[in-house]
């Protein structure tokens, strides 16, 4: 599927698909999908892995977080994520007291003890 079929997809809450792959996928075509998953309401799963995530793409996923209500499954492994991308994910979870996420992978990153005492804050 080309990149613009599946952003039209997203953008048009196609029941059919409830898992975006983005493995090893351009920053633009991140941030795009990103922007186009926030008033998505089909999207259960998001794979982000191997994809190196600029602090621009963690704050899209924050403001996502903010407002999506659907995601069950975020998958950010090996995205060269940071204390400073990590706080702005949690940000968006803490903001929204809606959020069905159950589960949330972020091994081989680097966030750090900052980053961890942020996840703690977030789980008690």
């Amino acid at each position: 599927m080309g990149d613009d079929d599946e952003l039209d997809r997203i953008r048009g809450n196609d029941p059919t698909l409830t898992e975006v792959r983005l493995r090893r996928e351009s920053s633009d075509h991140v941030t795009s999908v990103l922007a186009s998953l926030v008033d998505n309401t089909t999207v259960t799963t998001l794979d982000v892995r191997r994809t190196h995530l600029s602090v621009a793409a963690a704050v899209r996923i924050g403001s996502l977080l903010q407002r999506n209500t659907t995601l069950e499954v975020l998958r950010l492994f090996s995205c060269a994520l940071d204390a400073t991308s990590f706080c702005a994910v949690v940000e968006g979870l803490e903001a929204n007291p809606t959020s069905k996420l159950k589960e949330l992978r972020l091994h081989d990153n680097s966030l750090g003890s900052a980053g961890v005492r942020t996840l703690s804050r977030l789980l008690s």
